[in-house]
């Protein structure tokens, strides 16, 4: 019996720390977006992949602006940007290839 404590130990040990990292997730319209910036670097233009964006097309926006403003204020010091491709238009107008939405923009200097 004392044998299995310290594998009971781990296995709540690793069972908490995946459900802090799950509750820690921030959603959109209620769902989960994997999302990513790409740039060049020292350049205040941006590139926001969010992908899945067919679970919710109003989640993907709000996690792509997320993103976005994420990335403007690490880098620039404030949110403020101008979108060149943005999240503030109609759904058939959105940039989706491969399931993945698309956005681009310009961080304010």
């Amino acid at each position: 019996m004392k044998a299995l404590l310290p594998i009971f130990l781990i296995a709540l040990s690793v069972s908490a720390c995946s459900k802090d990292a799950v509750a820690k997730r921030v959603l959109f319209d209620g769902q989960a977006f994997k999302s990513k910036v790409a740039h060049e670097r020292g350049s205040n233009d941006f590139t926001i992949l969010v992908k899945d964006a067919a679970k919710s097309l109003e989640g993907a926006r709000q996690a792509g602006i997320w993103e976005a403003n994420k990335f403007c204020i690490k880098n620039f010091g404030q949110s403020d940007k101008e979108w060149i491709n943005g999240p503030f238009v109609e759904d058939g107008a959105l940039v989706i290839v491969d399931g993945t939405l698309q956005l681009t923009g310009r961080c304010s200097l």
